[in-house]
């Protein structure tokens, strides 16, 4: 038999993903209350009852797609992997994720982009996953300084992150490079880490 207490876990549940498919769909700023409680299955009431504010639902809906995203417990599988192979693991779903959920890309960066604001969970959260990607690699290789770790990383994200997930055909005339196929994408992926982490000796 339900409690109470799972009635309102299984309504804030309900809430917070017709919020991430309303992000996604609309934008961060056509997330209305009315949308979100239509898709939710719910009355604009329970929002407020629930979640206080909008801006608050929309602040926890854009932290559980950072947690779904920027998670390493994710990536066990490729644990004491090579380099490259464990890069290549985690950036090919970091790619994939973008440009599958370009809505959600795009809300994480609206505010360092457009507004200038850098004081933010989404900038938070790359950079917290990068220093944990950084000790990683520098624990398994001293192939590389920390400094040189660092700034290929940063190629890599803006790469695989800010590019696709901004911008995906930008430069798609020029370079002829189209992420949307997965081929193509996961060869650009490989390439990338390849060229920025050759192949050394541990």
């Amino acid at each position: 038999m339900k409690t109470q207490q799972d009635t309102r876990a299984e309504n804030e549940e309900q809430i917070i993903l017709a919020t991430i498919e309303c992000i996604e769909t609309f934008g961060i700023h056509g997330a209305t209350i009315r949308r979100i409680a239509q898709r939710a299955g719910v009355n604009s009431a329970a929002i407020s009852y629930y979640f206080r504010s909008k801006e608050h639902l929309l602040q926890v809906a854009m932290e559980r797609t950072l947690e779904n995203a920027f998670d390493l417990n994710d990536f066990s599988d490729s644990v004491g992997k090579p380099v490259q192979e464990r890069l290549t693991h985690i950036f090919s779903f970091l790619i994939e994720g973008a440009l599958k959920f370009p809505g959600i890309s795009r809300a994480h960066f609206y505010e360092p982009f457009i507004e200038g604001n850098y004081e933010t969970p989404g900038v938070e959260h790359i950079n917290a996953f990068l220093s944990a990607l950084e000790t990683e690699i520098l624990a398994s290789s001293n192939s590389y300084t920390q400094q040189e770790v660092r700034t290929k990383l940063v190629y890599l994200t803006s790469a695989t992150m800010i590019y696709p997930g901004l911008m995906p055909k930008l430069l798609e005339p020029f370079s002829n490079v189209k992420l949307s196929d997965k081929a193509t994408r996961d060869a650009y992926v490989e390439n990338l880490i390849w060229t920025l982490f050759p192949a050394s000796q541990p």
